[in-house]
């Protein structure tokens, strides 16, 4: 059968769906979600293999861009203000375009895979947290005005599981897992003046991690394959206590992201199409499921 994207929102008592079913696409796991300047962005793979970028309005998806690569990976968006970016691998190059005017802004930064990288938008520059399957170690590039530069190496090599995130004028990005889960959690801080490397030890076997910003809280759910957990960390960066220990078994999807105080973890277990999601009152420090529960089909 042929695969098809439907993107639904919470309205506080269930899931409503919001504009139309695309279909057909390739790759289900391509599409990826933004919201800037009060609009929502979707961005997905055509039956073709090529990246569709859409705007919601009027209750429909209507096309923005589509670009003429085939296979790109790593899709994502990045927000700056009120300008939106969207970046992916194209045969070993990162390519970022200004999704408002689709124009190309930067594709100098090469590596044989970027592996699985995260890029954040600040203040007309990007960051990038990645390790490059020809060199290994994991690192940070940053860019500012039209070239990239290593701001810092982290103590870990061929990492596969990389986020970043930016609060208060700190930013912080994590690498970790690398091939069977092997290579130790480690988050690295900038706090204005200088980076610093901090290896998680709690993270020792996991096969998926997703991080989102509460405040000055770090956030950071794994799957812990030792114990076949979802695991959830909270801390400032360069500490971090665990939260709770057994939220959802067996899974194949982890997501977290945040709103207000509120941080939410979403899980599918395997061989199901449901999606569980579940809020932390970071304030509060207790991990419920929303009332009723949320369950996407």
């Amino acid at each position: 059968s042929s695969k098809q994207i439907c993107v639904k929102k919470w309205d506080g008592a269930a899931w409503r769906q919001v504009g139309d079913k695309i279909a057909p696409v390739s790759w289900t796991s391509a599409a990826a979600l933004a919201v800037c300047g009060g609009e929502v962005y979707l961005s997905y793979l055509d039956q073709s293999s090529q990246p569709v970028y859409s705007k919601l309005e009027n209750g429909s998806w209507k096309q923005v861009a589509r670009h003429n690569v085939s296979y790109p990976k790593y899709m994502q968006f990045a927000v700056d203000g009120s300008n939106l970016y969207a970046a992916y691998e194209d045969s070993g190059r990162w390519k970022i375009y200004n999704l408002k005017s689709n124009s190309l802004v930067d594709s100098s930064l090469t590596a044989g895979d970027f592996s699985r990288p995260a890029m954040l938008a600040s203040a007309g520059g990007f960051y990038m947290v990645y390790a490059d399957s020809n060199g290994g170690a994991a690192r940070i590039q940053k860019y500012d005005r039209g070239s990239w530069s290593t701001v810092d190496t982290l103590p870990v090599q061929h990492t596969n599981m990389h986020q970043i995130a930016a609060q208060g004028g700190y930013l912080y990005a994590f690498a970790g897992g690398g091939e069977y889960g092997k290579e130790t959690g480690v988050m690295a801080v900038f706090d204005g003046t200088g980076w610093t490397n901090t290896t998680i030890p709690d993270m020792k076997q996991f096969n998926a991690a997703s991080m989102a910003m509460v405040g000055n809280q770090v956030c950071l759910a794994y799957y812990d394959t030792g114990v076949n957990k979802v695991k959830l960390l909270q801390g400032t960066g360069s500490s971090f206590q665990q939260v709770a220990d057994n939220l959802g078994t067996g899974v194949d999807y982890l997501g977290v992201c945040s709103y207000g105080s509120n941080l939410y973890i979403a899980t599918r277990a395997q061989n199901t199409s449901n999606l569980v999601v579940r809020r932390k009152v970071v304030s509060g420090g207790s991990v419920t499921p929303p009332v009723p529960p949320p369950v996407a089909q």
